[in-house]
């Protein structure tokens, strides 16, 4: 198959776990045989490489800048998206299109590639898809202008602005695969037809995080994620502290890199404030490479979301690791942990129960030793990457086999 992947972001420039998702399924798919070529935005990263296109225009964290400018910033990076995907399509020949992400992107694209007859298939991460119409083109043509609008009349510019008009329609969600069914039910909550849309729950490779089978006590915490309020790091760093008050030689390691400085302080003040300075490490962004001996090093990992997680890589590497896992199990994670079976639940914002969950595990090592072994047994079973790739597959297989001669 000849696919054009499409996403907003794409590595070696990242923000979070998605991008560098995205990135193994395409490695994965051309390792397969097929002929993979992206096309993503220049957004922290110019230039084109072998087999990626940096072409398109992303308004992500820009700032409103008035009216008028507002509204010729916006049809411009339609003009131009809406260019460069035409480019794309013609120069590639693509038998299916392979949608990851749009956010800061154009939504208006998806109905280019059903005008050019292309089968459109898309992989969801987070909510993008199910809230696609919160797109500011999109918005602008079906709703009542906004404040500010209403000297412009919406007729006017929908006539003379008529080739970008998207359809006023949805797109097709049943073409959708959803990372998780957290995500599958959150469209289905908001009236999207899902229809039959599958469930692909994302995979690892269990070989490049070997287990540790070597027992020891669990003292060694670790964090991986960025560093914004909604992954509850400062409920981390507070149930933390109240461990650390009944077993003294407990620390605590913070992985991640932040797009929010002023959090970032905020918990490096708390640190402070509650004299854990000796016992808490921040360690900053950390390459990918790094990682699974970041892992081998650690004995438990605390994934204390207060938002509802679309799913959760980071649970399933340090869980072939041979981490035990404390979580709050929120989202699609919950779809990955089995309280007292493969990791130790506890509520969002509860660092009392985040400290008396980490205190089972630092005083019973037959519970530790068995969670730990379960997790590692749930990766190999039902989150594999070599899975997840032969559904990815065997669905666009599907869907260029039906398109029409």
């Amino acid at each position: 198959m000849r696919i054009l992947v499409v996403s907003n972001f794409y590595p070696p420039f990242f923000i979070g776990g998605y991008e560098l998702a995205c990135r193994d399924t395409v490695e994965g798919l051309r390792q397969r045989g097929h002929t993979v070529q992206v096309l993503t935005s220049r957004f922290g990263l110019r230039g084109s490489e072998a087999g990626v296109w940096r072409w398109l225009v992303s308004d992500y964290g820009q700032r409103p800048r008035g009216l008028l400018a507002d509204f010729g910033r916006l049809f411009l990076k339609e003009l131009a998206n809406r260019r460069s995907t035409r480019r794309a399509v013609h120069l590639f020949r693509p038998d299916v299109v392979y949608v990851w992400n749009l956010w800061g992107l154009s939504a208006s694209m998806l109905f280019l590639f059903e005008t050019e007859r292309l089968p459109v298939a898309y992989y969801v991460f987070d909510g993008w898809l199910a809230e696609w119409e919160n797109d500011s083109w999109v918005w602008l043509w079906r709703n009542r202008p906004r404040r500010g609008w209403v000297r412009v009349p919406q007729a006017i510019l929908r006539r003379v602005l008529a080739p970008l008009v998207p359809p006023a329609r949805d797109p097709d969600f049943c073409c959708a695969q959803f990372a998780s069914a957290y995500l599958r039910n959150h469209a289905a909550a908001l009236g999207r037809a899902v229809g039959e849309a599958e469930v692909i729950h994302h995979g690892i490779e269990p070989q490049v995080f070997p287990f540790r089978n070597e027992p020891r006590q669990a003292r060694r915490l670790l964090y991986v994620g960025q560093l914004v309020p909604h992954k509850g790091v400062h409920t981390a760093i507070e149930g933390f502290a109240r461990l650390a008050r009944d077993v003294p030689d407990v620390t605590f390691t913070i992985v991640g890199g932040t797009v929010q400085p002023a959090y970032r302080e905020q918990l490096h003040e708390q640190v402070r404030k509650l004299g854990l300075t000796p016992r808490v490490h921040f360690t900053g962004a950390v390459s990918r490479e790094r990682l699974p001996e970041m892992y081998r090093s650690h004995d438990i990992l605390v994934f204390p979301s207060l938002w509802e997680e679309p799913f959760g890589i980071v649970l399933l590497e340090a869980m072939a690791s041979g981490l035990a896992v404390v979580a709050t199990g929120t989202g699609g994670s919950r779809e990955i942990l089995e309280d007292g079976e493969n990791a130790l639940l506890f509520s969002p914002k509860d660092p009392k129960g985040l400290a008396a969950a980490l205190r089972r595990l630092t005083s019973d090592a037959q519970l530790y030793e068995r969670l730990r072994r379960n997790a590692r047994a749930t990766v190999e079973a039902r989150f594999t990457f070599a899975r997840f790739l032969d559904r990815v597959e065997a669905s666009l297989a599907r869907m260029v086999a039906a398109k029409p001669s």
